[in-house]
């Protein structure tokens, strides 16, 4: 059975190399940004949502019992614990899904930034492919498009996870950031921190990591313990905490 899989999944890397390549020229026709220099601040947060995904037939859903008004609860928990933590960040949210005006105009005002990218081919396009990491990787990228510089410190979470606590261990080399496992060394990508990043070398290790989840159907968090573009750091602890799928806790 394990054989038949592996034969199955290799016999499907040439339609997703394909797709790999639409996403890329969809990618770079993607122009109508306003260009913003990120370095004044200390650091941002880049907080990624996907709050109705079932907006589209087109668009997979990874689980469907979990609803959009329990997603943008979660979201609005995120950006308030950021704030209660962290009063001086800038916070950003990236979200790829048409949301319905009452719950957008309760959710745009807790940012400093929001940006929808719902609407652009490539968002659309990555909301196809099984590997759920793929529509978080083309947001990044997208948004990548707008940065001019980037600032000290960047961190992405996710919209569905909250901060109780700031991270307390050495951060200052730089490189990127993960929680890991002691005995196993699996990292876990529900928040990642890069220190001191460029961004031509963040797009470069964005790149990447799309072609390894969407070409090879590599976890996003195997994929960046392997970045060639990074040095990779691992923390005991990121401060985070909340459910996956809104049904299993999880504390990190």
């Amino acid at each position: 059975m394990r054989i038949m899989s592996k034969l199955v999944n290799n016999m499907l890397v040439p339609l997703r190399f394909y797709s790999f390549c639409k996403l890329i020229l969809e990618l770079r026709e993607s122009t109508c940004f306003v260009p913003k220099d990120y370095s004044r601040f200390g650091s941002i947060y880049i907080v990624t949502s996907c709050t109705n995904p079932s907006d589209a037939a087109y668009a997979v859903n990874h689980n469907p019992s979990h609803s959009m008004k329990s997603r943008a609860a979660e979201l609005i928990e995120t950006v308030r614990s950021i704030r209660e933590l962290h009063p001086d960040s800038h916070i950003i949210n990236l979200e790829n899904s048409r949301v319905p005006g009452d719950i957008s105009s309760k959710v745009v005002k807790l940012f400093d930034e929001y940006y929808n990218f719902g609407l652009i081919s490539a968002c659309k396009r990555s909301r196809k492919a099984v590997n759920k990491a793929v529509p978080w990787i083309v947001k990044v990228l997208l948004f990548m498009k707008i940065v001019v510089r980037l600032p000290n410190s960047v961190h992405f979470v996710v919209g569905r996870y909250r901060l109780y606590a700031p991270i307390v261990e050495r951060t200052e080399d730089k490189g990127a950031y993960f929680k890991s496992e002691p005995a196993t060394r699996h990292v876990s990508t529900r928040y990642m921190l890069y220190i001191k990043p460029h961004k031509d070398e963040l797009i470069k290790s964005l790149y990447y990591y799309l072609f390894c989840t969407l070409v090879l159907n590599m976890s996003l968090e195997e994929v960046v313990m392997k970045d060639p573009f990074q040095h990779v750091h691992y923390l005991r602890s990121t401060g985070i905490e909340g459910f996956v799928n809104g049904i299993d806790y999880v504390r990190e």
